[in-house]
């Protein structure tokens, strides 16, 4: 099946770029082609190709307050939910199998905290080098404690998930990131690369196809279309 349709869900308050509120048009484009689906949008199109708010992936961005003829809440809600679950359903990370339900959550949001050794480490591991070259050149031979190969293999920095003190190392930064993104080195339950009990496949290393589902094609194409064109003409 083959469908592209423009769609004008209704209007929503936005303000301009000097402050003014403006009831915003919402236009959206539902594409299916080879049973790819690609849905975008844009919140007030203006015909210089601006926007009074946001565009693309902006389904978030979408609350609708005077919806258009043929057009209401639960109909807007559908469309946002289907939006969200099928868009691009010809590039997913992960197999059929590697869903939430089935305990593989990747878009689960974790701190990633990094460290760096302390410039009194650092020092430390100069200090060391410099006895050891001093000893090899003047005795031929150097020994080095335990405790001196320890610092010494100290790297100058490193991820952890988990945050502590140490002695040689301050934190230097907190990221926020989704298991989806980390291998499991990084997080003990990082997806990325991490294989499905069922089929074996690793996530995140090729795009898979989702099959299209022909109700989810043909609720697109029942929705009412746009009485009016969008500003943008090539949405």
């Amino acid at each position: 099946m083959t469908m592209k349709k423009l769609y004008m869900l209704g209007t929503q308050e936005e303000h301009t770029h000097t402050g003014r509120k403006v009831q915003a048009k919402v236009f959206c484009r539902a594409q299916v082609t080879d049973g790819k689906l690609s849905i975008v949008g844009v919140i007030g199109p203006l015909s210089n190709g601006d926007c009074h708010g946001n565009c693309c992936q902006c389904q978030d961005s979408i609350k609708i307050e005077h919806y258009a003829d043929g057009w209401n809440a639960d109909l807007v809600r559908q469309f946002l939910d289907l939006w969200k679950r099928w868009h691009l359903n010809d590039m997913r990370p992960n197999c059929e199998h590697q869903t939430a339900a089935n305990g593989f959550d990747t878009a689960r949001s974790v701190k990633i905290y990094e460290f760096a050794l302390t410039s009194e480490a650092l020092a430390k591991q100069r200090a060391i080098k410099d006895a050891t070259q001093k000893s090899l050149v003047e005795n031929g031979s150097a020994e080095i404690d335990e405790e001196d190969r320890h610092i010494l293999g100290l790297p100058y920095s490193y991820k952890s998930h988990e945050d502590f003190t140490s002695s040689f190392y301050t934190h230097r930064k907190t990221e926020t990131k989704t298991l989806g993104w980390l291998h499991e080195n990084e997080h003990p339950q990082g997806c990325l690369g991490k294989a499905c009990p069922t089929c074996g496949y690793k996530y995140g290393t090729k795009w898979l196809k989702e099959e299209l589902p022909q109700e989810v094609a043909a609720f697109l194409e029942s929705l009412p279309a746009a009485q009016e064109a969008c500003p943008w003409s090539n949405l």
